[in-house]
């Protein structure tokens, strides 16, 4: 059966290479809830190169993968790289799916909510005195 031909085409040895990386890509997951998300960046990367290589740097699997990567980025609190990918993903986004599609919309959400917390970062321990102000002695 042959493959449907599509705008993005590639070549099937490396179309397996990238879909093994995947596992590394889903690992990184459980990664990231245990704040281990320095370890789940390096995975990331690769995977980011190998779409790149082979699906190009346009094809929608790319962009989303750009997007993991910089939420990894964000998750492990550098911003100063999260931004930049993001700001990235969403231009390519917007010129590649449009600026009304959903994955479009979804990169300018994330790259709101990195630019909001690079403005003042948010942890819970800033949240502790206004709770413990609250109570009365």
């Amino acid at each position: 059966m042959k493959r449907p031909r599509t705008r993005f085409a590639y070549a099937s040895a490396s179309y397996s290479t990238v879909t093994w990386r995947l596992g590394y890509m889903r690992r990184t997951h459980y990664h990231l809830p245990a704040g281990r998300g320095g370890e789940a960046i390096p995975l990331h990367k690769r995977t980011l190169a190998d779409r790149e290589r082979v699906l190009g740097a346009d094809h929608p699997h790319t962009l989303t993968t750009r997007n993991n990567l910089a939420a990894t980025y964000q998750s492990a609190g550098r911003l100063g790289e999260a931004i930049p990918l993001y700001e990235r993903t969403l231009a390519d986004s917007g010129r590649v799916l449009g600026a009304d599609h959903l994955r479009t919309l979804s990169s300018r959400a994330n790259l709101e909510r990195a630019r909001a917390m690079a403005v003042r970062p948010r942890s819970r321990r800033d949240s502790i005195p206004v709770l413990q102000s609250g109570f009365v002695s």
